[in-house]
């Protein structure tokens, strides 16, 4: 667990998904989903996406070389980060990077801090050596955000995006954990 103070005054506590989390993440998903075009979800995917207490399980059972933190302020979720390590033995010190954060928390420095969660745990892993994640191409915030922390360009993925009859291109980013 940790505590940020955010610039508006608020604090931020950032700590590991538990069971009881499920109960707010239809509505927080749903948000994210009408709130940002940059999430690869619309709104009629979440119902598939979420079956979260299993999911949960699932991340709490893989702790070795997964994460899945929440940000939460005055006890509602407002952000969520989820690093998911590869099961197979020859990439499993490699995972996949995703994290949203409701629209009226952005700018607060709240990706930057959980972010760097994700780094200090990836770090003293003894696993996690590369952190990999994909971002729309046209989402200069977040390129933006991961470039600022070390992360690289490493490709691009054209056409991966479809939103509203339109193709967006992805820049595959990494960062190595050394």
């Amino acid at each position: 667990m940790e505590y940020v103070q955010l610039p508006n005054g608020q604090k931020l506590l950032i700590r590991c998904v538990v069971k009881e989390d499920a109960c707010q993440m239809p509505a927080y998903l749903d948000q994210i989903a009408v709130e940002s075009e940059f999430v690869p979800f619309g709104q009629e995917d979440i119902k598939d996406l979420i079956r979260e207490k299993g999911y949960f399980q699932g991340i709490n059972s893989q702790k070795s070389n997964c994460l899945f933190l929440i940000g939460e302020v005055q006890g509602k979720i407002i952000a969520r980060l989820n690093f998911i390590g590869n099961s197979q033995p020859r990439l499993r010190h490699t995972g996949e990077l995703g994290i949203t954060v409701l629209r009226s928390y952005w700018g607060l420095g709240i990706g930057t801090s959980m972010i760097q969660v994700l780094l200090n745990w990836a770090s003293g892993s003894g696993i996690i050596r590369k952190i990999n994640l994909k971002v729309r191409r046209d989402n200069y915030r977040a390129i933006g955000l991961y470039t600022k922390l070390g992360f690289q360009i490493e490709g691009k993925l054209t056409r991966d995006f479809y939103v509203d009859g339109r193709f967006y291109d992805s820049l595959l980013m990494g960062l190595l954990i050394d």
